[in-house]
């Protein structure tokens, strides 16, 4: 349960970050697919190195203590959230530092 309470904390913050800069992520729809195929790739990618690394040979485990238990092709659900969040995260600091600092 800690890691899902700390992934929503991010999500939290990266939203209000989002509204109060008020940053665009794409400014149009070439921009917009762009961004949906790199988050696509990053989640693809991400899930099919967790699960190699985790389940097929156990490189690392995932401990039952911090989790809600919900599991996907055996990855937790919280490892799903992770690589939707924390992509959201980065693009909206990105912009976000990019419209404070250099324009």
């Amino acid at each position: 349960m800690k890691y899902l309470i700390i992934l929503l904390v991010y999500l939290f913050v990266t939203f209000a970050i989002h509204k109060l800069t008020g940053v665009k992520l794409w400014n149009n729809a070439r921009e917009k697919r762009a961004t949906i195929w790199w988050f696509a790739i990053i989640f693809v990618t991400g899930m099919m190195a967790d699960y190699y690394s985790s389940v097929m040979n156990s490189i690392w485990v995932f401990p039952g203590n911090g989790r809600i238990g919900v599991k996907i092709f055996s990855l937790p659900l919280e490892e799903y959230i992770f690589f939707l969040v924390i992509p959201y995260f980065v693009l909206v600091l990105y912009k976000a530092l990019n419209k404070l600092f250099l324009k």
